[in-house]
C-alpha cells in the first residue's frame, strides 16, 4: 500500500506536463518573475539600514539629497518588488486554471472508460471528492505557491550574501541559529512526518465520504432514536481523523519548539554581542549600526523560513491531492480484445471464474452455462452466493478473472461498449431518477424514442396508473421541486426503461420486488409476451415468481448446484427444496390473533 502511495506521487514538473497543455511553458517563466521579485523585496531592508546608518553617522549634518535619493531606491525597489509578484500570480494563474481545467477533463473522460464495477466499489460521494477538491487544491497550490517557491529559494540566499559582506562575527550568530531552525525543520519533515499528513489526509477523505452517508441516514436515525453510534463506521471515520490530527500536531512539537527558540534566541543574541564586541572597539557607533542591520535581517529570515516550512508542507500536501487523481487515472479502462467469435448463439458462460480485485477467493468458480435465446432464466440461491455477481459480468461490470463469456459467439470483451450497452438492458433492485419529467426519466433522454412508444413501455411494464395519479402524466417533473415516486415506482419506472431500450438481453435483479401482486402480475405477462426474441436472465427471491420460467439455476456458493423446471428442482435438489420451503414459511407467517 505505501508502494502505490509513492508510485502515485507526482512531483510538480510532471502535473505541468501532464495537465498544462499550452500553459506550461509559463512556469519557468513564473519562477523567474519571482526570483526577481524576491531580490528586488530584499533591497529596500538593506537601503532602510542605509539610510539610518546616515541618520546616525551624521547626525545633525545630515545629507538631504543622499536622505531623498536613499527613500526613492526604497519606494522604486518596493514597486517594482510589488509589480514582480503581481505579474509572477498572474502568470502562475494561467498554468492554476489550465491544470485545473484539464485534471478535470481528464478524470471525466477516464471515469467515462472505467467499467461500471469500479462505482459498486467507490463511493460516488469519495469519487466527486477526489476530483472536485483535489483539483481545487492543486489549483490553489499553482496560482498561490508556485510564485513562493522561487521566493523562498531565492530571498534565504540573498540574505545571506548581504550577511556575510557586513559583519562576519553578526554572521557566524545567524548562521549557528539558522543551522539549528534547518535541523528543527528537518525533525518534521522526515518520512514518519510526511506518511502522518499522508493518514491525515486519507482519514480526512474518509470523515467526508462517511459523514456524507451519515447525513443520508438521519431519517434512521431520529426514528430508532439512536446516537451517531448507531453509525459505527461514521463514528470510527471521526476516531480515526481525531488520532491522525492529534498525533500530527504531537508529533510536530519539539520540532516546532526548538524552531521557534533557535530564530528568536538569534534576535535576542544580537543584542547582547553587540554590547561585547562595543566594549574596548574603535568603532563602537559602527557595531550598533551593524547590530541594528543584523536584527532587521534576522526578522526577515524569520518570516522567510516559516514561508518556507509552509511551502514544503503544501508541496508534501500538493504531491498527496495529485496522488489521489493519479490513482483514479491509473484505474484499468475498459479495453476491447480481439477474440476470435464462435459459431454459437445466446449467452455462454464458459468455465467462468471470478474473484475481487484484491481478494483470493473465487466468487463464481467454474461457471458453465448457456442462455438460450427466447426463454427466461431466474437464478436463485442464498445471500452472497454470486447471483449478482453473475449477471454483472455479462453487463461487462467486471472482467472474468478466467474463462470467458460469449453473446452469439462474440467474447463480451471483444465487443464496444457502446453495442454491448445496446445488446443490454438492467434493472436492478436500487433505481436512481433524473430530477426530470417522467418521460425523461423513461427516455433517458433519448430523443429518437417517441411519446406513443413511452407510453407502450409504461403499459407494457404494468405502470399507467403511476402516470394517471400524475398531474401532469408524464410530463410531471419529479424530484426537487417536483412529485415523488415510491420505491416501488421508482423500479417500476425502471422495467419501463428495459422495455423502451428494447434489448435482445434482460437482466433483471429482483425487479418485482416492490410491485403489489396486481402489478406483479402484469410484468409478469409482459415478460412472458417479451422472451419471443429476447434472453431474460432474473434473480429472484419471491419464489412464487418463477414457477412458469424455462429453467430455474440454483447457485450455491459460486458454483451451479442444480438447475431445470420448478417440478424437478423440488424433487432433484435439496438446495432448492430448502430454498423453497423457507420461502413458502415467510409468506403464509402471521400474527397470532391470541
Amino acid at each position: 500500500m505505501k508502494k502505490k502511495e509513492d508510485d502515485n506521487r507526482m512531483k510538480l514538473k510532471q502535473v505541468i506536463k501532464q495537465f498544462g497543455g499550452n500553459k506550461a511553458f509559463l512556469m519557468p517563466i513564473s519562477l523567474l518573475v519571482s526570483g526577481i521579485g524576491a531580490v528586488a523585496g530584499v533591497l529596500p531592508y538593506y537601503f532602510i539600514w542605509k539610510l539610518i546608518s546616515e541618520l546616525i553617522l551624521h547626525f545633525g549634518d545630515v545629507d538631504q539629497k543622499k536622505i531623498f535619493n536613499l527613500a526613492i531606491i526604497i519606494v522604486a525597489s518596493q514597486i517594482v518588488s510589488i509589480l514582480l509578484n503581481i505579474s509572477a500570480g498572474l502568470i502562475s494563474h494561467a498554468i492554476a486554471f489550465r491544470v485545473e481545467s484539464n485534471i478535470r477533463r481528464q478524470s471525466v473522460q477516464h471515469i467515462l472508460r472505467l467499467p461500471l464495477g469500479y462505482f459498486d466499489r467507490n463511493e460516488t460521494g469519495r469519487i466527486r471528492k477526489i476530483i472536485d477538491d483535489n483539483a481545487s487544491l492543486t489549483h490553489s497550490f499553482l496560482a498561490h505557491m508556485l510564485p513562493d517557491l522561487a521566493n523562498v529559494i531565492v530571498t534565504p540566499i540573498t540574505l545571506l550574501a548581504l550577511l556575510l559582506t557586513i559583519d562576519i562575527r553578526f554572521f557566524w550568530l545567524c548562521l549557528g541559529g539558522f543551522v539549528v531552525a534547518g535541523v528543527a525543520m528537518s525533525i518534521m519533515m522526515t518520512k514518519e512526518g510526511k506518511n502522518f499528513m499522508v493518514q491525515y489526509m486519507k482519514s480526512l477523505e474518509n470523515l467526508n465520504s462517511e459523514g456524507v452517508e451519515y447525513v443520508r441516514g438521519i431519517p434512521v436515525v431520529k426514528v430508532f432514536n439512536q446516537s451517531v453510534r448507531s453509525f459505527k463506521r461514521f463514528y470510527s471515520a471521526i476516531m480515526e481523523y481525531d488520532k491522525y490530527a492529534t498525533g500530527f500536531v504531537i508529533y510536530c512539537r519539539k520540532g516546532m519548539l526548538l524552531y521557534a527558540l533557535a530564530f528568536h534566541l538569534v534576535t535576542m543574541l544580537i543584542g547582547p554581542l553587540c554590547l561585547a564586541l562595543i566594549k574596548g572597539s574603535s568603532d563602537p557607533v559602527g557595531i550598533f549600526i551593524n547590530a541594528i542591520f543584523y536584527i532587521i535581517i534576522s526578522l526577515l529570515f524569520n518570516t522567510t523560513i516559516m514561508k518556507t516550512l509552509t511551502i514544503s508542507e503544501t508541496i508534501n500536501q500538493f504531491e498527496i491531492s495529485v496522488g489521489k487523481i493519479k490513482e483514479i487515472l491509473n484505474e484499468k479502462t475498459v479495453e476491447i480484445k480481439d477474440v476470435p467469435k464462435k459459431d454459437e448463439e445466446g449467452i455462454v458462460f464458459d468455465n467462468v471464474r471470478f474473484s475481487y480485485s484484491g481478494s483470493d477467493r473465487n466468487v463464481l468458480d467454474g461457471i458453465d452455462l448457456k442462455f438460450e435465446k427466447g426463454k427466461i432464466y431466474a437464478l436463485v440461491g442464498l445471500s452472497g452466493s454470486g447471483k449478482t455477481t453473475l449477471i454483472s459480468l455479462i453487463s461487462r461490470f467486471y472482467d472474468v478473472t478466467e474463462g470467458a463469456i460469449r453473446i452469439d459467439g462474440r467474447d463480451v470483451r471483444s465487443i464496444p461498449e457502446e453495442e454491448l450497452s445496446q445488446k443490454v438492458a438492467l434493472v436492478m433492485q436500487e433505481n436512481a431518477i433524473l430530477k426530470d419529467t417522467l418521460y425523461e426519466n423513461i427516455t433517458m433522454k433519448d430523443k429518437s424514442k417517441s411519446r406513443e412508444e413511452v407510453m407502450r413501455a409504461i403499459s407494457e411494464s404494468g405502470s399507467e396508473d403511476i402516470v394517471e395519479k400524475l398531474s401532469e402524466g408524464i410530463d410531471t417533473k419529479l424530484g426537487v421541486k417536483g412529485s415523488y415516486l415510491s420505491g416501488g415506482e421508482i423500479q417500476r419506472m425502471a422495467i419501463a426503461r428495459a422495455f423502451l431500450k428494447d434489448s435482445s438481453i434482460l437482466l433483471l435483479d429482483e425487479a418485482t420486488a416492490y410491485a403489489d401482486p396486481e402489478n406483479e402480475h402484469k410484468i409478469r405477462k409482459a415478460f412472458e409476451s417479451l422472451k419471443k426474441d429476447k434472453t431474460t436472465i432474473m434473480i429472484a427471491h419471491r419464489l412464487n415468481t418463477i414457477r412458469d420460467v424455462d429453467e430455474i439455476i440454483v447457485i450455491d456458493s459460486g458454483k451451479i448446484a442444480a438447475k431445470g423446471s420448478h417440478d424437478d428442482l423440488i424433487v432433484n435438489s435439496p438446495e432448492y427444496k430448502k430454498l423453497y420451503e423457507e420461502f413458502a414459511k415467510s409468506i403464509e407467517w402471521r400474527v397470532d390473533n391470541d
